[in-house]
């Protein structure tokens, strides 16, 4: 694949992230939102923290990246503080409580994040797919109706050129 597609999809990640934080801004978007990022392995998250600079609409307050070499890529190459990073996904959520985590792990991981977030009232953004099982997808629906919080599922269709999402 060319750099200028792989740049294309990076842009588009993070207009959509910023497309979901403007949708759970309660406030009419006079207070930023606080925005967890949750794993870096998804490339997706590179959209976003090029997306975020100037843009007052979201404050980044955290990353969780288990992988000491991967956040300190991720920190030199978007000049992110070290006191932003976190290892721990539960302590982050107690420390900072954002007012939402985007989701950049491994699709089995999904769940859990979100799980997690749910458990703190903190809603959460996703790439598609949002599980790899239906048993992972419906526990996701289930704890969101119960601890009333939102997740977003995004998602681009290339045979139509559209952007989707599914919002629960």
């Amino acid at each position: 694949m060319t750099k200028a597609f792989w740049g294309f999809w990076f842009r588009f990640a993070g207009i959509c992230a910023v497309l979901f934080l403007f949708s759970v801004t309660a406030s009419g978007g006079e207070v930023p939102i606080r925005v967890a990022l949750v794993g870096l392995v998804h490339g997706h998250a590179k959209g976003f923290l090029r997306a975020l600079p100037g843009n007052d609409s979201a404050t980044l307050v955290a990353v969780v990246e288990p992988r000491e070499d991967l956040a300190k890529e991720y920190a030199g190459k978007f000049g992110l503080d070290a006191k932003l990073f976190y290892t721990d996904l539960e302590r982050m959520l107690v420390e900072q409580h954002p007012d939402a985590v985007l989701v950049y792990t491994a699709i089995a991981d999904h769940r859990k994040v979100i799980e997690a977030a749910a458990r703190h009232g903190v809603n959460s953004m996703v790439e598609k797919p949002l599980a790899s099982t239906l048993e992972d997808a419906m526990a996701i629906r289930a704890i969101a109706r119960e601890r009333h919080v939102r997740w977003k599922m995004l998602w681009r269709s290339g045979r139509l050129r559209t952007r989707n999402m599914c919002e629960c």
